[in-house]
């Protein structure tokens, strides 16, 4: 029966059980199943992509390519005494597990750690100052708020990793040395798509921002301001009183530090400073 649903299989090595048992009665008059259904699929599998627990011979043979053909790559593996799995790392940090775990997360988080440690000598050739400030602070609890307020990214939501899941679906059935080298070609291909459409971009602003100062922008005059020196002013209307400082980027009502964006309340203030010069 595996031989049967080969070229099925490999068109569509995710088939479902029940789509196996609907063609082997349909095509072959034969009612089977649902374990045997998998069971066939499974063998289908072995007979296209070989043996899951043999592919983990190759883990080793994949670290030592990934990083010859991948110069600052940073990769490690750990076997199981039962090698039912391997974890691998990569600067886009992904890696795989034979489940989630808070063992596993330490080790994820442990070794992301000692990948960034490798690059901060290089961070100091550029920026002491950086090299100094981030040595400052413990990095177990490194997060945004130890550092600046102001952000440069005012998405933040777990729905990446979800895309992401998604995105990788049709992969997961692979042994791990073929999922990893898929995920590493379908992560290039997308760095390229995502390069390409970067190089179109005009102007100092993403498209995103610059769509957003546009909108804003239609309110400009809402709000009286008052200019209380070079770069400090406080802004007005019947709801509402803001102190804005240009120079250290702030608003009081925080939307520009915790966004990285301009609210209503700077475009305002930048507003009245163009028209005046």
């Amino acid at each position: 029966m595996a031989t049967v649903i080969l070229k099925d299989v490999k068109d569509n090595p995710n088939l479902a059980p029940k789509d196996i048992q609907r063609t082997m009665l349909k095509d072959y008059k034969m009612i089977i199943s649902y374990d045997q259904a998998w069971r066939a699929r499974e063998a289908s599998r072995k007979m296209i992509f070989g043996n899951i627990e043999e592919s983990y011979d190759h883990v080793l043979s994949l670290k030592y390519e990934l990083l010859n053909r991948n110069i600052g790559s940073h990769v490690e593996v750990q076997i199981g005494l039962d090698r039912a799995f391997e974890r691998i790392l990569f600067p886009l940090a992904f890696a795989t597990f034979e489940g989630e775990s808070s063992d596993n997360w330490f080790w994820f988080l442990k070794n992301l750690i000692k990948a960034f440690n490798s690059e901060l000598g290089q961070l100091g050739e550029v920026s002491n100052e950086a090299f100094l400030s981030l040595h400052a602070k413990d990095k177990f609890v490194w997060s945004r708020r130890h550092f600046f307020e102001i952000s440069k990214n005012n998405y933040l939501t777990n729905n990446l990793s979800e895309s992401f899941n998604s995105w990788i679906l049709d992969s997961r059935y692979l042994p791990v040395v073929d999922l990893v080298d898929k995920l590493r070609a379908k992560l290039m291909l997308k760095f390229n798509k995502r390069r390409k459409i970067g190089l179109k971009w005009k102007g100092k602003l993403v498209p995103y921002a610059n769509r957003y100062c546009q909108e804003i922008s239609k309110n400009l005059g809402s709000y009286l301001v008052g200019q209380t020196n070079v770069d400090e002013a406080e802004v007005e209307n019947e709801y509402e009183r803001r102190n804005i400082n240009l120079k250290e980027r702030t608003c009081s009502c925080r939307k520009w530090q915790v966004t990285g964006l301009l609210y209503i309340h700077v475009e305002n203030y930048i507003g009245i400073i163009m028209n005046a010069k």
